[in-house]
């Protein structure tokens, strides 16, 4: 087994027995100069690891994908051999779940599967009943589910409560979905996607496994700057927008936060009155947060496709397209940089 150089120089005991190995040349009076800078380097590179036994996380992406909900017909197999750069697909997990996740099993592909318009329609007594006829979807093919998506948008989507709808989701019902889901089915992830709000710091959900946030900052009336997309920017009205770092750092220093993964959802879609498709090149600026950053876990693109029955189309999808009908005109040059990422992506379950 190799063993790289820096790691054998963080040991402790191999600081203990080069001191002892250069303080022999020293006595000698043999390449001082030398062996000083020598002992300093090794000093700096042990310097992490003594006196404390924390490692840092991991630098990869694990999962990186699209989603694919909003079907109202089973994935085509051909449309997941289109994108095969890809390890991980959110799947509904209401409509054609079961078959959905045979293929994702088929392609050795990874599944988040929402289930948060079930959660959201359902009163809180009866989710567990929900729950269990959900399961139905998933049994014996969990190896290949790597999160229930809970609950989207929990500040700024309507749920039901009693007789009612409410617009939003206080902390105790977080705590109280979570728990829940926990309970039954302990060997699954839970995740809760968050808009980028005030309120995501301080409303995390004790128990949640990981914590995702959809960024979409490009629309018809703004298209940010890298610098923008990354720092923030003020509007002609003086109101002010945060970049993605604001969110992240919000995240990362809330007194909530239990080093859980993050998910970041990117935008790759546009339409005519509200949503600009991104230039090509913001694409590179979400994988860029994702690699600065040792708390990412996946990287999910928001999203590309749309199921399609037109003939030309065999595999199925058809590239997202604009309410008139037009294609958008920058997407396949968008397509093209998620197949160049995704082939740096680490898919330990696929080696």
């Amino acid at each position: 087994m190799r063993v790289a150089t820096n790691q054998i120089f963080r040991r402790p005991e191999t600081l203990l027995i080069l001191k002892g190995k250069i303080n022999m040349i020293l006595h000698v009076g043999q390449c001082r100069t030398f062996c000083i800078l020598l002992l300093l380097l090794v000093l700096f590179a042990c310097q992490r690891d003594l006196g404390t036994d924390s490692q840092p996380l991991p630098r990869l992406t694990r999962y990186y994908g699209y989603t694919f909900t909003g079907w109202e017909q089973p994935i085509p197999n051909s449309a997941l051999d289109l994108i095969s750069y890809v390890n991980t697909v959110v799947i509904d997990g209401e409509s054609d779940l079961r078959e959905n996740l045979q293929l994702v099993a088929e392609h050795n592909m990874r599944a988040v599967v929402d289930i948060s318009a079930v959660v959201a329609n359902t009163i809180p007594d009866a989710w567990g009943n929900a729950l269990d006829s959900l399961a139905t979807g998933w049994q014996n093919l969990e190896s290949h589910v790597t999160a229930l998506l809970l609950i989207r948008r929990p500040f700024a989507s309507q749920h039901l409560v009693g007789q009612s709808r409410r617009s939003f989701w206080t902390t105790d019902e977080l705590d109280e979905c979570v728990g829940l889901v926990k309970r039954k089915f302990p060997a699954l992830n839970t995740l809760i996607v968050y808009l980028p709000s005030q309120q995501l710091a301080t409303s995390l959900p004790a128990l949640v496994d990981a914590i995702g946030i959809e960024y979409f900052p490009f629309r018809q009336t703004r298209m940010p700057t890298r610098t923008e997309f990354r720092q923030g920017w003020q509007d002609e009205n003086g109101i002010i927008y945060e970049g993605i770092d604001f969110y992240i750092n919000e995240i990362l220093t809330s007194k909530l936060y239990r080093d859980q993964p993050l998910y970041l959802f990117g935008q790759c879609f546009g339409d005519i009155e509200t949503w600009k498709l991104p230039p090509s090149e913001s694409q590179q600026w979400y994988y860029d947060v994702v690699e600065e950053q040792n708390v990412f876990g996946a990287l999910i693109w928001w999203r590309a496709f749309e199921p399609s029955n037109t003939p030309q189309y065999s595999h199925g999808i058809f590239p997202f397209v604009l309410e008139n009908g037009t294609l958008l005109e920058n997407l396949p040059a968008v397509i093209k940089l998620h197949r160049e990422i995704g082939e740096r992506i680490d898919r330990p379950w696929q080696e």
